[in-house]
């Protein structure tokens, strides 16, 4: 059989990561992704990585999209998403910006909306998407965005576990047997974990 051909991923994830994670942590988490989009550039068409920019997982999705060689495509809720950020931050987002192919502002103006507007942006333009999210959260952005993947979009989601980052198992790709039932959400379009 052959396997479905997704040109377009989103990244999805926890924007507060740098109080989640040590840096040993995220060292981690980044060579996960790597790994993760190789794995869906080589099996399965991937070219274009989405990133919401946020100072946490956006960031960090978008360094591991370039580091395969994918384009980048930032998606920001506005050009003043970082103007509260600390300055070594505000310089990575503003480096990052410049290297992606295309950048998305979805607001001129400072709204709590033009985050969500920017996160179903991205499922909405991706083929698939990239959750680094625990599950136990039922709430918030993260589970939103998922949650609108699935239900709304009908997007596969794969699942990158924050509590086991690292390992050889901690993120798949989705196949016909490692479909699951997450949260009552359509079986068919989120894997679990391992």
């Amino acid at each position: 059989m052959n396997a479905p051909i997704w040109p377009v991923v989103a990244g999805i994830g926890h924007p507060d990561m740098p109080r989640r994670l040590t840096m040993q942590g995220r060292l981690r988490l980044r060579r996960t992704l790597n790994r993760v989009l190789t794995r869906l550039r080589d099996e399965h068409g991937a070219t274009v990585g989405v990133s919401g920019m946020d100072a946490g997982f956006g960031l960090l999705f978008a360094e591991a999209v370039l580091d395969v060689g994918l384009q980048l495509r930032a998606y920001r809720p506005g050009p003043w998403q970082a103007d509260n950020w600390a300055p070594a931050q505000k310089i990575r987002w503003r480096e990052l910006c410049e290297r992606a192919a295309q950048v998305e502002d979805l607001s001129l103006f400072h709204s709590e909306g033009a985050y969500r507007q920017r996160d179903e942006a991205l499922v909405d333009v991706a083929d698939v998407c990239v959750a680094w999210w625990d599950t136990d959260e039922r709430h918030g952005a993260v589970y939103h965005a998922v949650k609108h993947a699935v239900q709304h979009r009908r997007r596969p989601v794969i699942r990158v576990d924050p509590t086991v980052i690292g390992d050889a198992d901690d993120a798949w790709l989705p196949s016909e047997r490692t479909w699951y039932r997450y949260l009552g959400l359509d079986r068919e379009l989120v894997a679990p974990a391992r």
